[in-house]
């Protein structure tokens, strides 16, 4: 996506998913990558005019939306009610701008009313 004459960053994202309902349970698996690149030409005309008080900050905020990362996902959702199910989900992510990478496990219950 792009947004042209904005600090917004360009960003080149997708993912992929794969999943198999058996009954009540629903395992699946998933694939994203991010790609963002930050555009340090809308603020670069603006370097000798303003001064680094104001030139910093918006610096730091235009590229700070950098980012390239690649994430995989392991998860399942347990439909224990019509109206309720819980689901469990592994996420571990490579930061490829940092060099990091974190892994995340996250629990939710989700009701329909």
């Amino acid at each position: 996506m792009t947004v042209d004459n904005s600090f917004i960053a360009e960003q080149n994202n997708f993912y992929v998913s794969l999943g198999k309902r058996f009954n009540n349970l629903t395992p699946y698996i998933s694939y994203e990558v991010e790609d963002n690149e930050s555009r340090d030409n809308i603020f670069t005309p603006f370097q000798a005019v303003l001064p680094a008080q104001l030139f910093v900050p918006v610096q730091g905020i235009v590229r700070s939306q950098e980012r390239s990362a690649k994430t995989w996902n392991l998860g399942a959702r347990y439909d224990f009610h019509p109206s309720a199910a819980f689901k469990v989900q592994y996420s571990s992510e490579k930061n490829d701008s940092t060099g990091d990478r974190i892994g995340l496990i996250a629990l939710g219950v989700d009701l329909v009313f």
